[in-house]
């Protein structure tokens, strides 16, 4: 569930990125808040800022904005998935000379290695596929800076 507070304090920087100010407009953030309540958390909130600042020219419906975070969230995990299959194929053992993000890296370690990936069966590779999706997805959603630091902001804004 998201929080309001922060949801309230991270959209509105974020609407005004695309030169919309909603904070007088209640009804808009309302239908927003709604919307993204039930399907995001607070450590997801930025995470999906930063994506649709870097996805949209213009400021995006909440359904855009959610569908655009969610694919491309399920995208990175399944990509690095296929990624660290093919590592496995090939016989490696270790990621660190690898070229994977450090999400995959760490995910990768968590569910026991390329070696794991690589000795185990359908099944078995199923339920590593399933952790391995569910790692990466939550080291790449973790909390990290606010999206658009006010300092950043107010700078734009006397230019």
């Amino acid at each position: 569930m998201l929080s309001i507070d922060l949801f309230q304090q991270q959209i509105c920087d974020f609407a005004r990125y695309y030169n919309r100010d909603i904070t007088d407009n209640p009804i808009a953030l309302q239908a927003w808040y709604e919307f993204l309540a039930d399907n995001l958390s607070d450590e997801e909130l930025i995470p999906a800022i930063k994506h649709a600042i870097a996805t949209f020219h213009f400021m995006p419906s909440p359904q855009e904005f959610l569908e655009a975070f969610r694919g491309a969230s399920d995208t990175n995990a399944l990509e690095a998935w296929n990624q660290c299959l093919e590592e496995a194929a090939r016989g490696r053992t270790s990621v660190r000379e690898l070229d994977f993000p450090p999400e995959a890296k760490i995910a990768i370690s968590k569910i026991g290695g390329l070696l794991q990936i690589g000795n185990a069966d359908e099944w078995q590779r199923k339920e590593l596929k399933e952790r391995f999706l569910s790692e990466f997805k939550e080291l790449s959603l973790a909390p990290s800076q606010p999206a658009l630091p006010i300092t950043l902001h107010r700078t734009l804004q006397v230019q």
